[in-house]
């Protein structure tokens, strides 16, 4: 077989890899938690223009109070939340995904606490299913998870205890197979990790572990090649933790991020059957570790593949499009990879602050910054700015792609865009 020859089977090998380690049952079209389909922020086939014109938006929706949380849709709607800054109120809000018409909004009354100035107390992402759409609230003494059917009304109800944490909250549930799962690290009170049974609420394990420090970072799925189903959760000081989705076991864990100040905000990614995942701080060291989980250790540890300290995202989680990972810093500097390597193919200088993540949809790479402003990128080995689009406000939420919908939260509302 000639050189070529073989670049093109391990091309293709590599494509087929990428796409059954990101589909894992879930249904063409889904957008039904932070970052769509297991978290790939990835659409294959929903195409969109580089720019658009806000006057040509498919609609606009107002969602009242602050909220930081990515727009999912599920059961006909698109879910938001937000809170009102001074009362600590916070809002489900529904809304049309045809029509862009508010569809319902439900209140929860919590307590005030200290939160960062750019977090609030609505940056957590719901998520949805066909049945239910279930939101995570967390303060300081009656932490909780709520399902509510897609016309308003609660269905259950699961307390997690007490929450403290100086930055305020924002992780994110997710589903899978029936079941939805959570990050609950706390630095006051008991952290753990949890899944439940979605329909009931019925806690299926519950893991506690000590982590004295709050993580920001979504869940994803692993599904190698054993029978066994891996739930991949990062922390800081905990690092990159396996555990077994049926039983709630660890299954490996490194600790790879070291012991300086940092925290994990942006999600662990499965690409190319590899786990992907960064912890730093904004103005520290940032570390991205590789890690694959098919070759485990006696001591329990995943082979390390590579490891990168430079144009590592803070806030922004990474993006694998086929072989290629881009991330997108905090500071607006973008850089392409190798996803099976980690060497870098070119990286260049967007501008901007950026806290959303990258999302990609027909070969264009959608990054919106902290002012509204779009970037679009070639996802490409050869960099090609395509355009700029500025939003009617304001964004810190990762859009969502739904039905040929590309849908933005800003801090007015919700505006959706399409052919």
């Amino acid at each position: 077989m000639t050189k070529k020859a073989n670049s093109s089977v391990l091309a293709c090998v590599a494509a087929l890899w990428f796409c059954l380690s990101t589909s894992l049952s879930v249904q063409a079209g889904d957008w039904g938690r932070f970052r769509g389909p297991n978290g790939t922020g990835y659409a294959a086939a929903a195409k969109f223009p580089a720019t658009f014109e806000v006057a040509d938006a498919l609609w606009q929706c107002p969602v009242a109070g602050m909220g930081n949380s990515s727009p999912v849709v599920g059961g006909g709607n698109v879910y938001v939340t937000s809170a009102d800054p001074e009362t600590s109120v916070r809002k489900l809000t529904a809304i049309d995904v045809e029509s862009g018409k508010n569809a319902w909004s439900v209140e929860f009354p919590l307590q005030v606490f200290k939160a960062h100035k750019r977090n609030g107390f609505a940056s957590s992402t719901p998520c949805a299913d066909e049945r239910h759409v279930y939101v995570l609230w967390q303060s300081a003494t009656d932490s909780a998870i709520h399902a509510l059917n897609h016309q308003g009304k609660k269905v259950w109800k699961y307390e997690l205890g007490g929450f403290a944490a100086a930055p305020g909250c924002a992780t994110s549930p997710i589903l899978h197979e029936g079941r939805l799962l959570l990050t609950h690290d706390n630095e006051k009170h008991e952290s753990f990790l949890l899944a439940l049974d979605a329909g009931t609420g019925t806690e299926c394990w519950k893991t506690i572990r000590k982590t004295q420090r709050t993580g920001f970072s979504t869940p994803v799925i692993y599904q190698g090649k054993s029978a066994v189903t891996q739930v991949i959760f990062s922390h800081a000081y905990e690092g990159v933790v396996a555990v077994d989705f049926e039983k709630g076991e660890i299954l490996w864990q490194n600790i790879v991020f070291g012991d300086h100040q940092q925290r994990a905000i942006g999600s662990p990614i499965v690409a190319n059957g590899l786990v992907i995942a960064a912890s730093g701080f904004t103005t520290g060291v940032k570390t991205l570790v590789a890690l694959d989980p098919e070759s485990v250790d006696g001591d329990g540890q995943a082979r390390e593949v590579y490891r990168l300290m430079r144009n590592v995202p803070h806030c922004p989680t990474p993006l694998v499009v086929g072989g290629l990972m881009f991330l997108w810093t905090d500071r607006g500097i973008l850089a392409c990879l190798e996803a099976e390597t980690g060497l870098e193919v070119w990286a260049k200088r967007i501008g901007g602050q950026f806290f959303a993540s990258p999302v990609c949809a027909g070969g264009i790479i959608y990054g919106v910054d902290r002012d509204g402003v779009v970037t679009t990128v070639a996802a490409s080995r050869e960099y090609k700015l395509l355009g700029k689009t500025e939003l009617p406000a304001g964004s810190m939420s990762t859009p969502a792609i739904y039905d040929g919908k590309l849908i933005y939260r800003t801090t007015q509302g919700v505006i959706a865009f399409g052919k």
